[in-house]
């Protein structure tokens, strides 16, 4: 069985690395699960970790809810 390291803490955060994030499916299931959770307070956690936008982690909400849910994954 593979193992995964995932290193969080500050740049956990860059953006599209949701992106391939999402591409392992342990991972997919627990950042839709936390994108579910925070839909209901208006927060779209799977624009902010896949966004190639290089701004949106401009906005210090979306730096810290997209390295927490990194830290969650």
């Amino acid at each position: 069985r593979p193992i995964w390291f995932v290193f969080t803490g500050m740049g956990s955060q860059w953006h599209t690395m949701g992106s391939w994030l999402l591409q392992i499916p342990v991972c997919a299931t627990a950042l839709r699960e936390c994108h579910e959770i925070l839909r209901k307070e208006d927060v779209d956690l799977i624009d902010i970790i896949t966004s190639e936008e290089p701004t949106v982690l401009d906005n210090i909400l979306n730096a810290f809810v997209g390295i927490t849910a990194i830290q969650v994954v």
